[in-house]
């Protein structure tokens, strides 16, 4: 009598040992890799790209200012440059050095200002004067200083005579008081430009 021999399904061999869902979670890396593949990137990005850390700088500043306005109608603008040390907590004490200019024009809702900002800019009040005086700033480095600000400024052309600025960018300020002869009173705000080197 011929013997067959049949296969028990239960022992078949399956083409697709593993389901679709299963294959899927297998195909995707857990969250901790992930986490670890984001902070090794981070790790490898260029110090370029990555954000200075603050410090503490400290320096001679010379300063000129034109300014006028009442409520909707103005104009005005400034010049300072400026030179001293710059320390981050780190390393050696670096010198710098920076320049700054702003300036704008108010008449009702129309205003122009130089740099382009999207950062109000008044004046209340009118003074012409120069001085010079000192700054104090948190730049770890001149470098830190550089670009577009919003600077709110006091200047008394009476009595002691005297300008007080400051300049905010960010986590970044910059702290300035001047004497020197000057006419007028008042109070302004409107951005600057600062360059400054080494870059």
């Amino acid at each position: 009598m011929p013997i067959s021999i049949v296969p028990r399904s239960g022992l078949a061999p399956s083409t697709n040992s593993t389901t679709p869902s299963v294959a899927k979670h297998a195909a995707s890396p857990p969250e901790s890799s992930r986490a670890h593949d984001r902070i090794v990137r981070s790790a490898a990005a260029p110090l370029s790209s990555r954000p200075e850390p603050h410090g503490i700088g400290i320096g001679l500043v010379v300063a000129g200012a034109l300014e006028g306005g009442v409520p909707a109608v103005g104009a005005g603008g400034n010049v300072s440059a400026g030179a001293g040390f710059f320390y981050d907590g780190a390393r050696a004490i670096t010198p710098g050095a920076f320049a700054e200019a702003g300036g704008f024009s108010e008449l009702g809702a129309r205003a122009a200002k130089l740099p382009h900002s999207n950062a109000p800019a008044h004046a209340l009040g009118g003074f012409a004067g120069v001085g010079y005086g000192i700054f104090v700033t948190n730049a770890a480095s001149a470098k830190q200083l550089a670009g577009v600000s919003q600077s709110y400024a006091v200047n008394v052309g009476l009595g002691p005579k005297f300008s007080a600025q400051l300049g905010i960018a960010g986590g970044t300020f910059a702290a300035s008081v001047t004497i020197g002869p000057g006419i007028g009173v008042d109070a302004s705000l409107y951005p600057t430009q600062t360059v400054a080197t080494p870059r």
